[in-house]
């Protein structure tokens, strides 16, 4: 859990929304996601990269690895980083919330939503201004 935090909350400040959203991902019942993580980083840690373009939802789909939180669901089974003691402790004391999702725009926004088309507004923004900072 920790590990993902670490990867995944690319900035300290949003380190207890995102063990949020990965225990709002593992609640039973979740509809929002089945069960899946969805996170980009298990991909790059099984493919041994580092990119923000890891392909679409049905390529992903199609890779068969346990690290795959695309296609799995639950946890991956074993660590993808070393999460540091801000990780490990957001992990234990995550933030309230009803996130699924979130974005981070820049160093100083990250944008969690609570519906996927919520978020595929988020994800518009961040690809508008990653664009203009080119």
């Amino acid at each position: 859990m920790a590990s993902l935090v670490q990867v995944e909350g690319k900035y300290k400040h949003d380190f207890d929304k995102v063990a949020r959203v990965v225990y709002n991902r593992l609640k039973p019942g979740n509809m929002e996601t089945v069960g899946r993580l969805e996170f980009d980083s298990t991909v790059n840690y099984l493919k041994g990269q580092s990119t923000l373009d890891v392909g679409t939802v049905e390529d992903m789909r199609k890779i068969d690895d346990p690290y795959n939180t695309y296609k799995v669901t639950g946890l991956v089974p074993g660590p993808i980083s070393n999460p540091g003691m801000e990780a490990l402790q957001s992990a234990i004391s995550p933030a309230a919330g009803p996130w699924y999702y979130f974005v981070s725009i820049n160093e100083d926004k990250t944008v969690f939503s609570v519906t996927n088309e919520e978020h595929n507004r988020n994800v518009a923004e961040y690809e508008k201004q990653r664009k203009q900072g080119q």
